[in-house]
């Protein structure tokens, strides 16, 4: 993305992917994975568990596949509330 306060940063050895795999009951570990965060989430270990997700991961939920508006909408719920 082409903005100055977007960071990209490569997790190789997929520390944040194998963290977030048992919070989101991942067969394996969670990438691409769209997550929303209440404000009284806390970031320790274990991982927080998202408020809402979604992924393009196989072997999971239907209703947990990508979905654009639908993400938006629940991220516009979670602001709001």
């Amino acid at each position: 993305m082409a903005d100055p306060r977007v960071k990209h940063f490569w997790d190789s050895q997929e520390v944040v992917g194998k963290a977030f795999q048992p919070v989101l009951d991942a067969p394996v570990p969670a990438w691409d994975v769209w997550m929303l965060f209440g404000r009284d989430a806390v970031w320790s270990d274990p991982a927080p568990t998202p408020s809402w997700w979604e992924t393009q991961l196989g072997g999971l939920p239907q209703d947990r596949e990508l979905d654009g508006p639908r993400f938006a909408r629940k991220a516009a719920q979670l602001l709001s509330s």
